[in-house]
């Protein structure tokens, strides 16, 4: 496991967005969740993860983690999510071999 980033994530109207700093565009929510009943995580489109949270603006904690293998479920967290991440590329790094999977884990009032 390495850890990619560790430390707040400023939240605005109760979104995160995990991308490229260098993307042209920002896809609206409806694309993100496009084929989703539910859920805090929307990765419909490449490259791009949009996060809702509990929280309406400010900070919250967030850390970024890279497996090679399939981490175990942790019971401490109150809401474990799963998606797939369809042609994740990745800043300067080569499309990587699918699955590729997001986990997010939150707990708390703000999660």
């Amino acid at each position: 496991m390495r850890t990619l980033m560790s430390g707040e994530a400023l939240v605005d109207y109760a979104q995160i967005y995990v991308h490229d700093p260098d993307r042209p565009d920002l896809p609206t929510m409806d694309e993100c969740f496009a084929g989703q009943a539910n859920g805090p995580c929307g990765a419909a489109v490449p490259d791009f993860l949009f996060l809702v949270t509990g929280l309406r603006t400010g900070e919250v904690g967030f850390v970024v983690e890279w497996h090679d293998e399939h981490p175990p479920l942790d019971n401490r967290w109150e809401e474990i999510v799963e998606v797939s991440l369809p042609g994740w590329m990745g800043r300067g790094v080569r499309p990587l071999p699918p699955p590729v999977l997001a986990r997010v884990d939150a707990t708390g009032p703000h999660r």
